[in-house]
């Protein structure tokens, strides 16, 4: 948790008292969990999920709420591994923002005075892989 607050400012500047610095949630917090088990002969398995989540957050000082707010996610991810008795294989399926959450890391406000255009980076949308790894040590 954050809880900042500005105590002085320069003349003449768009920002009060009562503002929020830019990109800065009062709250973020991740938590992840892990499980495995084994199955007799074939190996072991372990699933995993993490959550992780962004309390809202201004790009600018200036804390416009129609163009500078970034609104608060949870973003979720998911992983399965299968792994041989022996340890010599191992295959995993991951998926990331499991929950296909639409979230921005970023809002850009150049246009905005003149055409009332806001730009943002979107974060990543669901994504998913395969991985199959062989470990050759003795």
């Amino acid at each position: 948790t954050l809880d900042f607050e500005y105590t002085t400012l320069a003349p003449n500047v768009n920002v009060t008292l009562d503002m929020i610095t830019a990109y800065t949630p009062e709250l973020k917090w991740s938590a992840g969990v892990q499980y495995g088990w084994e199955i007799g002969t074939s190996g072991s398995l372990t699933a995993r999920i993490d959550a992780s989540y962004q309390d809202e957050i201004f790009t600018d000082p200036t804390n416009r709420r129609g163009t500078n707010l970034i609104e608060d996610y949870t973003l979720v991810n998911g992983r399965l591994t299968w792994r041989s008795a022996d340890d010599t294989w191992e295959t995993s399926l991951e998926v990331t923002n499991l929950t296909d959450e639409l979230y921005y890391l970023s809002h850009f406000l150049e246009q905005f005075d003149s055409s009332g255009t806001v730009s943002g980076t979107p974060g990543t949308p669901r994504m998913w892989a395969v991985t199959i790894r062989r470990n050759f040590s003795d």
